[in-house]
């Protein structure tokens, strides 16, 4: 099942606010961390989204490792691809039902959109080429047949 979002504006004084009501009281230059901080969130759309999916509860999310076996689903990433790429996995016989394997490159911070570089073989199996994508965007484990509703 796929999630729905909803998009919410936010005023920096908005972040002000919620930067307030979680740093230490006691804390004398409260309003000057505020200040950084909230003009660090405001700047970065993927950043805001965190903090505030934090502030209702959410928690970092569990970030693969360097090293770390996945699939992709080529569909989700045909901005990305050129037709020569995206004709050459196809036909692959490494294309699983429209998911492709992969292994995590580098992580990044969660601030940043696409903050998972991975590694993708070339269907003759020489060498690899590298790509960038997001956490949702990325299916862990070794086996694609582990995801019982993954969407094909």
């Amino acid at each position: 099942m796929e999630k729905s979002k909803i998009s919410i504006n936010l005023t920096q004084e908005d972040i002000d606010n919620a930067l307030l009501g979680i740093i230490d009281l006691n804390i004398k230059n409260r309003k000057d961390i505020t200040k950084l901080l909230s003009a660090l969130i405001y700047d970065n759309t993927q950043a805001a989204e965190w903090f505030i999916k934090m502030s209702v509860g959410a928690r970092y999310p569990n970030m693969p490792k360097v090293g770390d076996i996945g699939w992709i689903k080529l569909s989700e990433h045909t901005y990305i691809l050129s037709k020569d790429r995206q004709d050459e996995m196809e036909i692959s016989p490494l294309n699983q039902h429209g998911y492709f394997p992969c292994t995590i490159a580098r992580v990044g911070s969660i601030h940043h959109y696409c903050p998972l570089e991975i590694n993708l073989p070339h269907q003759d199996g020489q060498g690899l080429w590298g790509m960038s994508t997001s956490i949702d965007k990325f299916y862990p484990g070794e086996s694609i047949d582990i995801y019982e509703d993954l969407p094909i």
